[in-house]
């Protein structure tokens, strides 16, 4: 079995490959996107998930016990949905004068392409790891996580925020962002 730590560290690999791909202006652009789907997380994600829950209950499809499960994919739906619409569609691009050094902008679009990784990949894992991996349900992996893993996790972008500051912080990022993207 491989450890989830490994897994999620491939899967932000492939967002630098995209960052690559993608150039640096237009990757800019995707970060501002991640930037309003934490956002959106930190001020409603959990109501939302609890909100489809009682919905299903009330239809009779749902039973007590998969409450965090019915949680972790409406929290999954958005950060899925998300990346394909900031992927599929057009999306923002920021104004970028190419740097004179081929290696200098390859190495741009890697890290950029890295951080957008790391805020994704390590949202998704903090919101399984807050849930209790309720996914663990369809196999995949086994609780418990290594130590390291469980170190790791407390490394997400939300985990990194203080609590109190949370919606300060990143709709104070979002705004730098879009200020960034506006000013020419």
């Amino acid at each position: 079995m491989v450890p989830i730590e490994y897994v999620a560290v491939l899967f932000v690999g492939a967002f630098g490959v995209v960052g690559v791909a993608r150039k640096f202006p237009r990757e800019l652009g995707a970060t501002i996107v991640y930037a309003a789907m934490m956002l959106m997380l930190s001020l409603g994600g959990d109501a939302l998930g609890t909100l489809v829950y009682d919905g299903f209950k009330g239809l009779g499809l749902a039973s007590q016990t998969n409450v965090d499960l019915f949680k972790w994919f409406v929290m999954m739906a958005i950060i899925t949905g998300f990346v394909v619409i900031n992927y599929a569609g057009q999306t923002l691009s920021f104004q970028g004068k190419w740097p004179p050094n081929p290696a200098t902008g390859l190495i741009f679009d890697l890290l950029i392409g890295l951080f957008n990784g790391w805020l994704v990949i390590w949202t998704a894992w903090k919101v399984t790891h807050d849930l209790g991996y309720p996914n663990t349900a369809f196999g995949g992996f086994q609780l418990p996580i290594t130590a390291r893993a469980d170190h790791w996790v407390q490394l997400a972008p939300l985990a990194l925020i203080p609590d109190r500051l949370e919606t300060w912080v990143l709709a104070g990022f979002l705004i730098l962002l879009i200020g960034l993207r506006v000013v020419r």
